[in-house]
């Protein structure tokens, strides 16, 4: 059984209510605060040996031997947790203070001891047990556990605490932090001064993160993607949450840590990760972001709601490609249907356009060696001569180009250049997306695209001999 008191007290003298009585005048009290630990564990060895000859005597009072029982015993100095560790645990320190300790203390000492050493065993035991197992059955590595060990040079812990912004995420790959570490010295760097705790000024080497962007060729800062391909942000996660564990007071029982765990396991953690993490990384970065500003607990439920935007965003880009790619090849029939032997510049030129949002490989070739012949446009819309669609404007139809393509995405000028929501106008069902719920053929909200509401008429356009 482990001794729980390093000085042979009751249990009624450590109650911090009760009223002190050999140690009454304040005085008193706090000039033996002072004390050093050394002095302290002398004044205590004093005390133990007369609070023993005060037992002995009331012993002997007890048995008849003395007239009278000895004087109450005397309290201790107190000596804290903190620092009967270090007596224990500094062999130097324990010996140079080994005289001024008693009996109690002394074995009290031993038993710790060897409790200590007692759980050292099993924990290499059971290590031992657990590297034998591993030969039989190879453990599986997966996640950020597979990440070579490196340390971090003090400059990374200075940067991080000292410079606006912190450092990149893209900072945090093996190869950018092997960079900084085996050549600190060459790095690109700053000085930094700061106030310390005693309101003296003081100065510290940092990184230099602009121009280490622009060595890298890394993108700016803002930008959501941070130049990392799923495999390097997994690698630059896993050591970031190795780099927080060393700066932060609490180590990974911090809630920086914590959160910062749960964070990184959540978007990697699901099979379809990697596939979804060009649809999902600017939301990765807009909730780290967040947290700097606004540090609140991490909550699965915003969470969950992230992933289903990522999924609505992959799905509408899927269906933006088809649609595309069936414009494109409708495009394409309705212009050979026309003529097998003629080119038309105009359409050419839109073929051009359609190249750029990756629908068709190559625009349409020059076409036979003899004399060009030119037809008058064709609306695409109403499917006569004579006017583009973007031309178009009667009472029947009304307006037909309102749509804008805005990086292979479809957008309505008329609002800001905001997106259409492709699932609403095919199937009217959609997840609830922030892209615009109106039909694709007109504008209007009341109907989606594929319900005929509207009828917009999509004719193709009669065939004429040019002369």
């Amino acid at each position: 059984m482990l001794r729980d008191r390093f000085y042979p007290t009751s249990q009624s003298l450590e109650d911090p209510q009760r009223a002190h009585r050999t140690h009454r005048n304040p005085i008193l009290v706090e000039a033996l605060k002072k004390l050093s630990l050394e002095a302290r564990l002398k004044f205590n060895r004093d005390i133990e040996v007369k609070n023993e000859a005060r037992r002995l005597k009331s012993i002997d009072h007890a048995m008849g031997n003395a007239s009278r029982p000895g004087s109450p015993t005397a309290s201790f100095v107190t000596v804290d947790s903190e620092e009967i560790a270090l007596i224990r645990k500094e062999p130097a320190f324990l010996k140079r203070v080994f005289d001024y300790l008693g009996p109690w203390a002394i074995n009290f000492i031993q038993d710790r001891n060897s409790s200590d050493k007692r759980k050292a065993e099993e924990d290499t035991e059971a290590k031992d047990v657990a590297a034998k197992k591993a030969r039989l059955v190879p453990d599986i590595e997966e996640g950020s556990n597979d990440l070579p060990e490196i340390n971090f040079p003090q400059i990374l812990f200075d940067t991080a605490k000292r410079v606006p912004g912190g450092i990149p995420l893209s900072f945090f790959t093996y190869e950018r932090l092997s960079a900084i570490a085996s050549d600190t010295l060459l790095t690109q760097k700053i000085r930094v001064s700061f106030l310390d705790d005693d309101g003296k000024k003081s100065t510290v080497y940092a990184l230099d993160v602009p121009k280490l962007i622009d060595e890298w060729k890394l993108p700016k800062s803002g930008d959501k993607k941070e130049g990392l391909s799923f495999s390097e942000f997994r690698e630059a996660a896993g050591f970031l949450l190795k780099f927080e564990a060393e700066r932060t007071i609490g180590g990974e029982n911090s809630n920086n840590y914590r959160w910062l765990d749960n964070h990184f396991s959540f978007w990697l953690v699901d099979r379809s990760s990697e596939s979804l993490f060009e649809f999902w990384k600017d939301l990765e970065f807009d909730q780290r972001m967040e947290r700097k500003i606004y540090p609140k607990p991490f909550v699965t439920s915003s969470y969950e709601n992230a992933w289903s935007k990522a999924e609505n965003k992959k799905a509408r880009s899927i269906e933006v490609k088809e649609i595309l790619a069936a414009a494109t090849a409708a495009a394409m029939s309705a212009v050979s249907s026309s003529s097998s032997s003629s080119s038309y510049p105009s359409a050419q030129k839109q073929m051009k356009k359609l190249t750029k949002f990756g629908g068709i490989s190559t625009p349409f070739q020059a076409g036979s060696k003899g004399k060009r012949k030119t037809l008058a446009p064709c609306c695409l819309g109403c499917g006569k001569r004579g006017h583009r669609i973007d031309e178009h404007v009667d009472s029947t139809h009304g307006k037909f180009s309102w749509v804008t393509f805005v990086n292979a995405v479809a957008c309505s000028p008329d609002r800001g250049n905001k997106p259409l929501c492709f699932a609403w106008n095919i199937r009217r069902e959609c997840k609830g997306c922030d892209s615009l719920h109106v039909c694709s053929f007109c504008g209007k909200p009341d109907h989606h695209a594929f319900s005929w509401t509207c009828k917009v008429l999509f004719t193709l356009p009669e065939v004429h001999d040019a002369t």
